[in-house]
């Protein structure tokens, strides 16, 4: 099997149309700024094993910010990972999202449901967010963002 890489668009103000990147989008800190991400066939979020974002980071920004990524299934359950570290002001930031079923890091908030592959399943929304709890106005760049698949290996053999 060979693993492909998907590029994803950003849905910008709940537009149809993905807008493409890269995008610079305004930042108004205390507070979070959400990017709503859209494949070109929802049969890829199955095959997804990670999800990688290239942000821009601007300089000045609030040293202890951050970003997540979160996935909305189906039945309505909510499902986010918590990158680790920081986001590095003046730099493009790489952040690499574990996506395969039973990846470890998945957070479920209000609810026990884990991280497996039903969960992937026609997702009603997968985007990430950054945030920061200090005061800060300016512009960040969604470089890029890919969804790393790996195509199904056929029917479980028994």
């Amino acid at each position: 099997m060979r693993a492909g890489t998907v590029p994803l668009g950003i849905a910008v103000n709940g537009a149809s149309v993905p807008t493409p990147v890269p995008f610079e989008a305004q930042l108004a800190f205390p507070g979070e700024s959400n990017f709503n991400l859209q494949v070109p066939n929802a049969t890829n979020w199955l095959t997804g094993i990670a999800l990688r974002v290239s942000l821009f980071w601007p300089e000045g920004a609030p040293r202890y910010s951050g970003a997540l990524a979160w996935l909305k299934d189906r039945d309505d359950y909510w499902h986010q990972y918590l990158t680790p570290g920081h986001l590095k002001a003046g730099e493009t930031n790489t952040l690499t999202i574990p996506f395969q079923p039973g990846a470890a890091g998945w957070e479920t908030l209000g609810h026990s449901l884990a991280w497996h592959h039903r969960v992937r399943l026609n997702p009603q929304s997968v985007g990430f967010r950054v945030f920061a709890d200090a005061a800060f106005t300016g512009k960040c760049v969604l470089v890029s963002a890919t969804l790393e698949t790996q195509p199904s290996g056929g029917a479980p053999v028994v």
